[in-house]
């Protein structure tokens, strides 16, 4: 059962076809064997149906969206369905990130739709992982700010926060 937000404004409130293939992709035998037992984070989580099928084979997951309506309609879910091993919780990207606790696997579907969400997304997923954790990402391809964020993580970047360029992710 998935909450359904009244806000028809909110991005969160649609279950996108990128939330879909990952949920699909969270299912695969190679997928469900990396995060066995071991933490996931969704990022832009929206309804959270990749991170609820993450949270099947792992040992926590953490889905996480800025829409503060859409988490707690997901977290009464999550309570309903008795759900022990996901929690959802308000996480804004532009926001100063002081982790505890580093996840194993970080999942964002179709979150990379404005460019100046980019940086404040590989700032949010970098604070949240361990070193060589998975960073499972999906979206649709006609879209340019995609390219420009595998570009980005691909390549490396320049970023205007530190005013140095950022080697390329490893992966």
């Amino acid at each position: 059962e998935l909450p359904f937000a009244v806000n028809e404004d909110s991005l969160a409130s649609t279950l996108w076809p990128a939330g879909v293939a990952a949920a699909i992709l969270c299912r695969s035998p190679v997928f469900c064997e990396y995060i066995r037992e071991k933490t996931v984070l969704e990022l832009g989580s929206g309804l959270g149906l990749p991170g609820l099928t993450a949270a099947e084979v792992a040992a926590n997951c953490l889905v996480t969206d800025n829409d503060q309506q859409v988490g707690e309609l997901l977290q009464d879910v999550i309570d309903k369905q008795s759900l022990t091993k996901v929690q959802a919780q308000y996480l804004e990207w532009r926001d100063e990130h002081n982790v505890t606790e580093k996840m194993d696997a970080v999942i964002a579907a179709d979150v990379a739709y404005y460019y100046f969400l980019l940086r404040p997304l590989m700032d949010t997923t970098r604070a949240y992982m361990k070193e060589n954790a998975l960073f499972l990402v999906v979206g649709q391809a006609n879209r340019a700010s995609y390219w420009d964020l595998y570009d980005n993580l691909a390549d490396g970047c320049y970023n205007q926060l530190t005013d140095e360029r950022e080697p390329p992710w490893l992966g």
